[in-house]
C-alpha cells in the first residue's frame, strides 16, 4: 500500500476492525523463502481473532517444475534405451496446475502446522 502516513494509519485501524482478511500472494512469494514470513504473519492475525483467507498462485509454476523433473528422469531412461528426448517440451497449464496443487497444499500444511493451524484448499477454475 502506498499513501500518506495518515492513510496508512487509517488502513491499520480498518485492518484491526476486520473480522475476515483476504490475502493474495503471487507466484514470486511462493518461489522464494518469503512464504514462511507470510505464514507467520497470518498466524499472528489469526491469534488476534481474524479469519484469514489465503489466495495463492504458484501451482502452475510448481507443476512445471514437477513435470519437467519427471520428463528429465524419463528422458534419462529413454536415452539409455537408445531414444532421444528433447529439452524443450511444452506443458499444458491445467496439467501443470494439477501436478503442482498437491505440492503447494503440502507446503502450506507443513508451514501452518508450525503454528498449530490447520489449512484446507478450495480449487477454483475458470471452467
Amino acid at each position: 500500500m502506498t499513501g500518506t502516513k495518515a492513510e496508512t494509519r487509517e488502513f491499520g485501524r480498518e485492518l484491526r476492525r476486520a473480522r475476515t482478511i483476504l490475502i493474495k500472494i503471487g507466484t514470486e512469494i511462493v518461489h522464494t523463502s518469503g512464504h514462511g514470513n507470510i505464514v507467520e504473519q497470518i498466524a499472528v492475525l489469526h491469534m488476534r481473532g481474524h479469519n484469514i483467507i489465503l489466495v495463492s498462485s504458484g501451482s502452475i509454476s510448481i507443476g512445471k517444475m514437477v513435470l519437467r523433473r519427471q520428463h528429465l528422469l524419463w528422458g534419462s531412461m529413454q536415452s539409455h534405451l537408445g531414444g532421444h528426448v528433447g529439452d524443450n517440451v511444452p506443458f499444458y497449464e491445467k496439467a501443470c496446475a494439477a501436478a503442482g496443487q498437491s505440492g503447494l497444499q503440502s507446503l502450506y500444511e507443513v508451514l501452518f502446522a508450525q503454528y498449530h493451524l490447520n489449512c484446507s484448499q478450495v480449487l477454483a477454475s475458470d471452467r
